[in-house]
């Protein structure tokens, strides 16, 4: 962050950038307040959230009205909760936190909270009028979070892949990635076009495949494939050293005992500020000797995460194609997203040509190595 954009948060005024869409905040003045031509629409969807609808479906809805965002795109579900998520969209001091790399390490890029900045009181600081309330935003993200505890999903970040294609398998017509849906038995489980799904079929015709079918093909497609790549070849060379990675047993063990120590580090770090800043529980000698003793755990486990991460003993593994073969055979779904992602650059498929088009699944499917 700038030392200008420091300065504004300390002083309580906005640091500049972008807004969320639906305020605006006039130049020089500091503060938030309703843009008069995207409040209604905020609004619209402020009130259709708070009743309950699903982000996709107000993202549908303002594409059947013609309604777009403030860049001309259409509007989707995680376009919605982007923007439920800013603080200054309740009119309140957005803060930032750092951004870490696979390993757990900080990197020099910083991405808005969901935590509005607090004084010393621990009140989340006031910049103007917002789309919502601070307690309406509050119970968007309640029902947000719900929906996505329902689904089987995390509160942060992406929600790891139930299928094996799924965001690997591109739709042919707009090139862009296709999910898994379906209910009841694995054999009604069908891949779909994502855009098709989100913004209709206005935007994109789709495909829709039988996943048992593509997968099958996908799976013969990736053992012929590795069975014929010679010693030294890049695709192999990848798979062996992930492969290592995740399955050297000593180290998985370890690895996982560092993840949960870290999780358990930060948690006791975010219950410290919040007794301190928010409940008022600790002194504020005490609560920097504990964040103190904290923070140098975490800074230790992420180091060994590193080191974990990096080192690989390949002594015991052999690149043959008979041997990952058998491995393939005995892997874990998110195991086999790995070997196929080790060789694979992008996979498609050729559209029926009619329907009922009875060509083989494997003469439709297009796949584009590795070199």
């Amino acid at each position: 962050m700038t030392t200008g954009k420091n300065a504004a948060r300390t002083a309580g005024r906005w640091p500049g950038g972008r807004t969320p869409y639906g305020v605006r905040s006039p130049r020089g003045s500091g503060h938030i307040e309703p843009d008069p031509a995207e409040y209604p629409h905020a609004r619209r969807i402020a009130d259709e959230l708070l009743a309950g609808k699903s982000a996709m479906r107000v993202a549908h809805d303002l594409e059947r009205d013609g309604i777009r965002t403030r860049d001309g795109a259409r509007w989707d579900a995680r376009a919605i909760t982007r923007m439920v998520r800013s603080t200054a969209w309740a009119g309140l001091l957005p803060t930032k936190e750092r951004r870490l790399d696979e390993h757990g390490q900080p990197l020099d890029v910083w991405v808005p909270s969901a935590e509005p900045v607090r004084d010393a009181e621990g009140n989340p600081v006031v910049i103007g009028t917002g789309v919502v309330s601070p307690g309406e935003r509050l119970r968007i993200l309640g029902l947000i979070e719900a929906r996505i505890t329902k689904m089987g999903g995390g509160s942060r970040g992406k929600r790891p892949h139930t299928t094996f294609l799924g965001g690997i398998f591109s739709c042919p017509h707009c090139g862009k990635g296709m999910t898994g849906s379906g209910s009841g038995s694995a054999r009604s489980l069908m891949y779909r076009c994502r855009t098709r799904s989100v913004y209709g079929k206005d935007a994109c015709p789709g495909v829709v495949v039988r996943a048992p079918r593509m997968d099958a093909a996908v799976e013969a497609m990736w053992l012929s494939h590795v069975s014929a790549l010679e010693h030294g070849s890049p695709g192999l060379d990848a798979i062996v050293r992930r492969w290592a990675v995740f399955h050297d047993v000593e180290k998985e063990q370890r690895r996982k005992e560092v993840m949960a120590g870290l999780d358990a580090a930060k948690a006791r770090r975010d219950k410290l500020e919040h007794d301190f800043y928010v409940e008022g529980m600790l002194s504020e000698d005490r609560f920097k000797t504990l964040a103190a003793e904290q923070s140098a755990v975490i800074e230790s486990l992420d180091h060994e995460a590193a080191e974990l991460a990096r080192e690989a003993d390949l002594s015991v593994f052999f690149a043959d194609g008979e041997a990952l073969a058998d491995a393939w055979a005995e892997s874990t779904l998110a195991d086999r997203r790995m070997l196929l992602g080790c060789v694979l650059k992008s996979l498609t498929i050729v559209p029926a040509r009619f329907p009922g088009d009875r060509t083989p699944i494997l003469g439709r499917v297009v796949p584009e190595w590795v070199a």
